[in-house]
């Protein structure tokens, strides 16, 4: 049983970051061991301050990097531990809790590591909650005259579909 060096670990971030770390990447994981070891609540209370900074309105605004962390590398962990231990709290999530994530790959503010953590973190998420969102995900072709005709399907997290030269554009559209 792991209580007491979790306790440990918890008391020593308490002494060296006592405003810092409830919001960290540190209490996500603390949290994640928490719930592995059955305490649900405080691992839900934990969870709070890393889920409330990955909904945040306020986005990022300069790329900084320092000791292999930064706000996607924090975020994408946050997601994957949201997801992998608290799937209930993953299903909620809206939409919008992807894009800072999102965000920060538009202004290519990314590196190997916190890319890596996306893939795991977007892998579970889908896992958990994506097959549930892919019963929405449509894929059309558009002529030339605007007509949509939808093609493919979707199987597990994956979509495909085969259009023809013919077609002016694809849409993907979710419902």
């Amino acid at each position: 049983v792991m209580t007491n060096q979790l306790a440990s670990v918890r008391k020593r971030l308490d002494e060296r970051y006592p405003k810092e770390w409830r919001e960290d990447s540190a209490a996500a994981y603390l949290a994640a061991s928490l719930q592995l070891l059955k305490q649900d609540k405080e691992a839900s209370n934990l969870m709070d301050g890393p889920h409330k900074v990955l909904l945040r309105q306020v986005q990022d605004t300069a790329y900084r990097y320092a000791r292999y962390y930064d706000p996607l590398i924090r975020d994408s962990a946050t997601l994957y531990l949201i997801s992998k231990h608290f799937p209930e709290r993953a299903k909620t999530l809206p939409a919008e809790a992807l894009r800072n994530i999102v965000g920060a790959l538009q202004r290519g503010w990314y590196n190997t590591l916190s890319s890596a953590q996306i893939v795991l973190a977007l892998d579970v998420y889908a896992s958990k909650v994506g097959i549930e969102l892919m019963d929405k995900l449509a894929i059309e072709t558009v002529a030339a005259d605007g007509k949509a005709t939808p093609i493919g399907k979707v199987d597990g997290i994956v979509a495909a579909a085969k259009f023809t030269a013919g077609a002016n554009a694809l849409r993907l559209r979710n419902g």
